[in-house]
Formats: C-alpha cells, structure tokens, sequence
C-alpha cells in the first residue's frame, strides 16, 4: 500500500506491507511504525473534506478505518503543553478578544462568514434576474430527510450504496474528473456550489441571504405560485440551516455569479443547465436527495487539497471535453447505484409513522400535516 503523508512542514510517500502481504492485512500500528516519534502523538486525517481518523486501536486495520491504497493522509502533530485548570482559564489579552469573538458569532446564530465570499457576493447584481422566468422545479423534498444509509454511516458519506473510494474519470490529457463528496446536512446545495465557485465549504449561510435577496428584488419573476408558497414564508423557510435546495436556489445562485450550473442528474445522466449560455460554468451532481461537487484534478493521485481542483471551466475544446468526462463520470455512478429512486422509494413520517411511496405522497402529506421529517425504510 502506498500513501502520502503530509506533515506541517513536509510530505513524505510510504510504501507499507501487511503481515501476509496483501493490503487488508495492515493495521494502523503498521503505519505508526514508519513514523514513530511523529504519528505516534498526532492526529490522522483522510478523504476530502479531510475527516478524522479514530486512532484509539492500533490494532486496527486501515481498511476498516477508511484508508485506501494510494490516500493522502493529513497530519495534524498535537501539543504536550502541561494541561491548565479548565475552571481557571487565564486572563490574557487573547483570551478577552476570543471571549468577544465567541460572542459575536452566538449573537449571529452562529454563522460562519467569509471575507472573501462576502466581498465577491457584494460584487453581484441582485437585480439581473428582472428579465427573466423560472419554471416550478421538481425539486426534492424540502423537509428533514434520513435514508435509511445515513443511520449507519458518517454524515460525510452518507449516500446510498456507495464505498469510500475516490471515484473519477480521465478526462482525456487535462486530468481526472472526480467527485467531491459534500456533507449531508441539508446544505448539500449550498456547500457544493460554493465549493465550485468560491472554494469555500462554509458559505451556506451567505449564499441562503443571497437567494433570499433575489427573491425579494424580484416580485414578478418569485411570485407565490413559482415558490409554491407565500413570498415572506419562502425567503424565511430558506434562510433556515435545514431547508433543501432545489431548482429555484440553483436558477439564482448561477444568475447571482453569472455562469452556467450544470447539474448532473445521476438516475437519468441528464445534464440540467441552469442560467445557459454563460462564458463559465461549475458541475454538480444531484443523486435524488443530495448534491455533491465535480472537480478537475491533474494529477491520479489525490492530493486533497482545494487549490488542486479545478472547479470552473470555460466553455472552450477543454470545457466540451470535461462535460463529455462528466457523461462518463454519470455512468460510473449510476453503476454504482449513486442514487435514490425519489418516485419509487419507501419512505416512513418520523413524526406519525405512517408509511409513503415516493417524493409526491410524503410532499402531500408534509403539506396535509405540516409532519417535515421523514425516513427512508
């Protein structure tokens, strides 16, 4: 098995032999052994966005733990200062400036803000929709969703059917076109298209207000019938942390940066274009109930980091032969099962328990009760 560690001031490529001399057989003691004094007290990270590692048995195998041949392990060295009196937490200029930090950010709700992403957003024109309609999206259900999957894995991964290895495509001399799995937690949406076109895993809440903001410029284009629901409902509904996104976020966010969304529907391969014709465009792909990011690497061996990827084509030979890539890429995860059947699929109301058939009974229901959480069985 061969890895690639990468250290705070240096990244080193090790080859590691199992006991019977076959991958499944290497334990993480194994891997601590080529590096003793350093990973010996550090923590591991693997897979993108890079998720911790449980180091707690060293008797474990990497296979179990998440780690393939050919990974990029980050490691995050720990501290051995001695351990302070939690209850008596010195007061020093940093401290107070932290105190005044966290407070700001519960004052907020919490959210997480970006410089550079509200520098670029403040850039846009909120009004560039004026002139333009959307039609009422089949857009998946905007409630509170668990899959049956998501119970027994991380959230991070939690897409039906599929194993942890990086899937990708060549895309011709340019590099692999792979996929970059997002968290699921009903920000899916918004993490990928801000992976794509800011870099940024964190700029939900920015680009919920900036849906929001379209909405509310534009009466005539967002009008109750489009949204489905009253306009103050609707721009309140989406700004909450546990509201999907479907066609109408996606419509605006790519006229809200001005570049095409190609969406990547995995059940059927189709290529959903969102704001056509632009000289730029991102890819993401939509598996029934969750998006997830497309990007460019140049290289097999994945580095996992984001200034690796490229996330925005132009629509040039190299552009047409990425979305060709994407085809292939579609059928790889179709193969897979990448998807969920959202007409077909059993679902159960985890408020009242009663048993549905499909997106349109449990949106029926949602609408009968006001019930929004609901499990796939």
């Amino acid at each position: 098995m061969r890895l690639k560690l990468r250290f705070p001031d240096t990244t080193e490529i090790v080859t590691i032999t199992g006991s019977d001399e076959t991958d499944s057989s290497i334990t993480l003691q194994d891997l601590i052994d080529k590096f003793p004094q350093k990973l010996g007290s550090a923590s591991i990270k693997t897979g993108f966005p890079p998720k911790l590692v449980n180091t707690s048995d060293p008797t474990a195998t990497l296979f179990t733990l998440g780690i393939k041949n050919g990974e990029q392990l980050v490691i995050e060295l720990k501290s051995f200062e001695k351990p302070q009196n939690p209850a008596v937490k010195p007061v020093t200029e940093a401290n107070k400036l932290e105190e005044k930090l966290n407070q700001g950010s519960l004052a907020s709700g919490g959210r997480k803000s970006s410089p550079v992403l509200t520098k670029k957003l403040a850039s846009q024109n909120d009004t560039a929709l004026s002139g333009s309609r959307v039609s009422k999206p089949s857009a998946p259900i905007k409630t509170k969703f668990t899959s049956q999957v998501q119970k027994t894995q991380a959230p991070e991964s939690s897409i039906p059917n599929v194993s942890d290895d990086l899937i990708q495509v060549k895309c011709g001399s340019y590099g692999y076109l792979r996929l970059r799995v997002m968290e699921d937690d009903n920000s899916c949406l918004f993490r990928a298209v801000g992976y794509t076109v800011l870099k940024d895993l964190d700029s939900m809440f920015a680009l919920r207000d900036a849906v929001r903001n379209a909405i509310l410029n534009n009466p005539d284009v967002y009008s109750d019938a489009i949204l489905g629901k009253k306009r103050e409902i609707y721009m309140s509904w989406i700004c909450q942390e546990n509201s999907w996104g479907g066609a109408i976020e996606l419509e605006i966010l790519a006229k809200h940066f001005g570049l095409t969304i190609c969406s990547l529907d995995i059940s059927t391969l189709r290529q959903d274009m969102f704001n056509p014709g632009q000289d730029r465009f991102v890819i993401i792909a939509y598996s029934g109930i969750h998006y997830d990011a497309v990007a460019l690497s140049k290289t097999e061996f994945d580095s996992g980091r984001p200034e690796d990827d490229q996330t925005i084509f132009e629509g040039d030979m190299k552009g047409m032969e990425v979305l060709e890539a994407l085809g292939e890429l579609g059928k790889k995860l179709k193969n897979k099962h990448y998807y969920t059947d959202t007409a077909k699929f059993s679902i159960r109301c985890n408020a009242c328990g009663t048993p549905l058939t499909g997106e349109k009974e449990a949106t029926k229901h949602a609408m009968a009760t006001g019930h929004t959480d609901f499990g796939e069985y």
